[in-house]
C-alpha cells in the first residue's frame, strides 16, 4: 500500500481503488487531489456529488490539505 501512496502518480491508486472499493473514481479529480491542488467545490463534487467544499472543508484544514 505504501508504494501505491508514494507513487509519483495517482494512476495506481486509481486501479487500487476501483478493485477495493468496487467503483471507479474521476481520474481528473483524483490527479487534482494527488497534486495536491488546492480542494475546490468542482473536485469535491466530482470525488463526492453529495458533499460541497464547506462539507469537507474542517476536514482539509484537520490535515493541513491546501483548500481554494
Amino acid at each position: 500500500m505504501l508504494t501505491i501512496l508514494c507513487g509519483p502518480e495517482a494512476d495506481a491508486y486509481l486501479a487500487f481503488a476501483a478493485d477495493y472499493y468496487e467503483s471507479a473514481l474521476n481520474p481528473a479529480a483524483a490527479a487534482h487531489i494527488w497534486a495536491l491542488h488546492p480542494l475546490d467545490d468542482a473536485t469535491v463534487a466530482a470525488l463526492n456529488p453529495d458533499l460541497t467544499l464547506a462539507d469537507v472543508r474542517q476536514d482539509a484544514e484537520g490535515i493541513g490539505y491546501p483548500r481554494s
